[in-house]
């Protein structure tokens, strides 16, 4: 039966008579059209978990920013695995219109400055003492700037090589957090991963949490007119973010069984409020072999238009 559905599909598709591309298709690989699709499906797939004092997105007074993080002048961790290769090719591989946050923060927002300090976060990447010097050259730099945006998670992975035991950020990202919250500047922090990591305990008074997981190729392009405001955040997570190692979601939600989680399936904000009233349902339960109608209002009450999953 289930080849006999696949077969059926070939045949429908024409994949018997064209057996193989057309070679003028190729020529749509990277074409400026499909990246416009991409940079699309990337801002409206961008989670706005956290943005504590309207951080986001920046105003006028903040115009000096200290970036930093390992994915944050990186291609290969915004297109993940599976890109040209298993495990994600090599920095100099990655297409080449690809825009690293770093890059495209700077072209987006040209009236600011974003300074960068290289290798601040990575473990094991350099001999240690020169890391301990990045890391001071960072937070020297991170004392004078109006705003820091680390860009944090995990280096792209694929089937056993993405195997562990610890959902925990590496140790050095964690004390790059713990730095970056005793300075008392606002803090942006984007999570480049291909799940939840989970974040230690950080306090800020003003600070805001983008879960990108692994946007693709305009990905950096779509968190850099994020950040500007330029596009509203619309994304919905699509499971429950932990709040610490061994989390699990009794998802048919026994109240007799407490648990925490950081964020809740479908949690996602915009800038500015979106309001629901005026619910209408014609029932109270939905009949066995029946249905429902339910009518709801949405009232948007931000000052930029937004997209709203119900």
């Amino acid at each position: 039966e289930s080849v006999k559905r696949i077969l059926i599909l070939k045949f429908e598709l024409g994949l018997f008579e064209t057996l193989y591309p057309q070679k003028a298709r190729l020529n749509k690989i990277g074409s400026r059209e499909n990246y416009q699709k991409a940079l699309q499906t990337a801002k409206e797939s961008i989670v706005l978990l956290k943005n504590e004092g309207n951080l986001l997105p920046f105003g006028n007074e903040i115009r000096n920013v200290l970036v930093a993080g390992i994915g944050s002048n990186s291609k290969k961790m915004l297109n993940g695995a599976w890109t040209l290769e298993w495990l994600g090719a090599e920095e100099n591989r990655q297409p080449g219109n690809t825009k690293t946050i770093l890059n495209a923060l700077k072209a987006t927002m040209p009236g600011k400055k974003f300074d960068w300090v290289d290798s601040v976060g990575y473990d094991n990447a350099k001999p240690f003492i020169e890391s301990m010097k990045q890391f001071g050259m960072w937070q020297q730099k991170a004392k004078t700037a109006d705003a820091l945006i680390l860009a944090i998670g995990e280096q792209p992975y694929s089937e056993f090589k993405g195997n562990m035991s610890d959902l925990k950020l590496s140790p050095m990202q964690e004390q790059m957090l713990g730095f970056a919250s005793s300075t008392g500047k606002p803090v942006v922090i984007i999570l480049l991963e291909g799940r939840p990591r989970i974040l230690p305990d950080i306090r800020n008074a003003r600070q805001a949490i983008l879960f990108a997981g692994h946007p693709g190729t305009a990905g950096g392009e779509a968190l850099a007119q994020i950040i500007a405001g330029q596009y509203n955040p619309s994304g919905k997570l699509c499971f429950t973010y932990p709040k610490s190692v061994g989390h699990f979601t009794p998802y048919y939600h026994k109240k007799s069984e407490k648990y925490e989680f950081a964020y809740p399936f479908g949690h996602g904000l915009h800038f500015g409020n979106v309001r629901y009233e005026s619910l209408f349902t014609t029932d109270t339960l939905v009949p066995v072999s029946g249905q429902i109608n339910l009518k709801v209002k949405i009232r948007n009450e931000a000052n930029m238009e937004v997209n709203e999953s119900v």
